[in-house]
């Protein structure tokens, strides 16, 4: 049978009993004459995999490849390249033999494809390296030439989108299947800490990083605030942008040593010592000055009261100011006035000082400490006036003392009412005379009872004035000089009588109308009797003179 076959054909024996020989013949099918013989690399498909069939190619033969039964379109060469699953047999028609046979046939099943996964895309910041694992399969083929499950990759800095292929095998079937992932770069953000920079010592400075969205400093520094800086320092920011990828940059801040300034406390003088001088004192040299008031030196001299600050800048930029407040404050001031000329019967004279201010003292070169003084010598005299400020203002006056004239007016005198005109008579040394009656002579004629003064001028301009009082009296007979005194007869006649009950001593003297003197008597006694025999007719005046007063008694013979 052909089960018995060792290739499955149909086998025809046959025995010869006279040579005791079996004949054995291979039964061949047209199939089989005429190439019909199918052969393929692989029976089993994977998906989307085809596998190539053939039956050799045999002259004055046709060949229709048939799926299930049915006729393939254009199916009609020795070799098939079969891409589907079923039955696929050969028909073939040998011309030669005249005949046709479909019995060659071959059954090709299909094998699942692995489950391959290359892993989810990824979006990453550019200089990441990104592990990628592939599963579903038993071996692995990337597209970079890996053949392990796990690839890892480094990513550039640049934007880029890279793909990765990996193709799954599964061993087993020897089927195949592919899976792509992405992988998004974005690029890193540039970073900017800004250029090298040198900064004073304890002066406020600022870092402000630019190219991302959000920075984190190092010595905790806060991006655009400002800080004191005392060494030099490098610092780092790292910067983050919207895509959350970060770099980073440095910056080195180089510090400088401050100079340092004073001007000492502030100054506080009298105007009359301006201009006071402001020195400013620092701890390095050559530095660059500049003052308020425009001066560029180290010292200035300060004559107005108010601020005055300085600011010194050394080569690194670096500096610092000062300020002082000068107060200028005024002075008191000292007014004696013009110098004077005093008639030394004006003297004392007294001298003022006019001055400002509060809590003010004085001092004379007359040792008086007052704001008034009075002098009586002549010379130069001065004095300084402190204020409470301790400044001092001085000032100085001379006082020349003029010899001033004398006059006398004569002694108060009673006068008979009868008896007038009386002629009054002033004694001295001025240069000029004037009654207060309007007389210019040193004597002058009255017609009542009064006070007249008179006033003498020296040729130096100084005056001296004295009054007289001139008291009229009735006299009549007894003439009564006061309640002690008496004098009688008048008119006289051989005597007159002067009686004193007061008990003083006191002179007597008799004058002529025109002022001659008569004679002078002593009255020491209460009584006095003058012999008059002698004396002419006509009017005397007769003046008794006391210690304090005089009195004037015209009498008659």
């Amino acid at each position: 049978s052909a089960a018995d076959s060792p290739n499955n054909k149909a086998l025809l024996i046959l025995a010869n009993e006279v040579s005791s020989t079996l004949s054995i013949y291979q039964i061949n099918s047209c199939a089989d004459l005429s190439g019909g013989s199918i052969t393929s690399n692989d029976l089993s498909l994977c998906p989307g995999q085809s596998t190539s069939l053939s039956v050799t190619n045999v002259s004055g033969v046709s060949y229709q490849w048939l799926l299930n039964g049915a006729v393939i379109a254009n199916a009609t060469n020795n070799t098939y390249q079969a891409n589907q699953v079923g039955n696929i047999a050969v028909k073939v028609t040998n011309s030669s033999l005249g005949c046709t046979d479909t019995t060659a046939v071959v059954a090709i099943t299909s094998v699942a494809a692995p489950i391959v996964s290359a892993g989810q895309d990824q979006t990453v910041c550019g200089g990441t390296t990104v592990t990628l694992t592939a599963s579903g399969a038993t071996g692995y083929a990337w597209n970079n030439g890996s053949s392990s499950a796990t690839l890892s990759v480094a990513t550039g800095l640049n934007a880029t989108t890279n793909v990765y292929v990996v193709t799954g095998t599964d061993v087993a079937t020897g089927c195949t299947k592919k899976d792509t992932v992405l992988v998004f770069v974005n690029a890193l953000p540039q970073i900017n800490a800004g250029v090298d920079f040198n900064a004073c010592e304890n002066v406020e400075i600022s870092l402000s990083a630019s190219g991302g969205l959000t920075y984190t400093w190092s010595n905790n520094v806060i991006d655009g605030q400002a800080f004191l800086l005392t060494q030099t320092t490098t610092f780092t920011v790292n910067g983050t942008d919207a895509n959350a990828c970060s770099n980073s940059d440095q910056i080195t801040v180089n510090v400088s040593s401050a100079p340092t300034v004073t001007l000492g406390n502030d100054i506080e003088v009298c105007e009359n010592e301006a201009p006071v001088q402001v020195n400013a004192s620092t701890n390095q040299g050559g530095l660059v000055y500049l003052w308020n008031t425009g001066d560029n030196t180290s010292a200035i001299s300060a004559s107005t009261s108010g601020e005055y600050h300085v600011s010194v800048t050394d080569a690194n930029g670096c500096s610092d100011t000062d300020t002082i407040f000068v107060t200028l404050n005024g002075l008191p001031g000292a007014n004696l006035g013009a110098d004077q000329s005093v008639c030394s019967n004006d003297l004392p004279t007294t001298l003022v000082v006019e001055s400002t201010g509060n809590q003010l003292s004085y001092s004379w070169s007359t040792n008086q400490d007052t704001q008034q003084i009075q002098v009586s010598l002549t010379g130069i005299y001065t004095v300084s006036v402190i204020d409470q400020n301790g400044c001092e203002s001085s000032d100085e006056v001379a006082v020349q003392v003029l010899n001033s004239p004398n006059v006398n007016a004569g002694n108060d005198i009673t006068v008979c009412e009868y008896d007038f005109p009386v002629t009054l008579n002033a004694s001295g040394n001025g240069a000029e005379v004037q009654w207060s009656n309007g007389a210019s002579t040193s004597f002058t004629s009255v017609t009542s009872a009064g006070i007249y003064s008179v006033t003498t001028t020296a040729q130096n301009g100084c005056q001296a004035s004295d009054s007289v009082v001139v008291t009229s009296d009735p006299c009549l007979g007894i003439t009564s000089i006061s309640a002690e005194w008496f004098v009688y007869p008048n008119p006289m006649e051989d005597v007159l009588v002067i009686q004193n009950k007061s008990g003083l001593k006191a002179k007597g003297a008799m004058f002529t109308a025109d002022g001659k003197l008569v004679n002078v008597y002593d009255i020491s006694g209460n009584e006095l009797t003058i012999d008059v025999q002698d004396l002419s007719k006509g009017a005397y005046y007769l003046h008794i003179i006391m210690e304090n007063s005089e009195r004037v008694i015209k009498v008659i013979k």
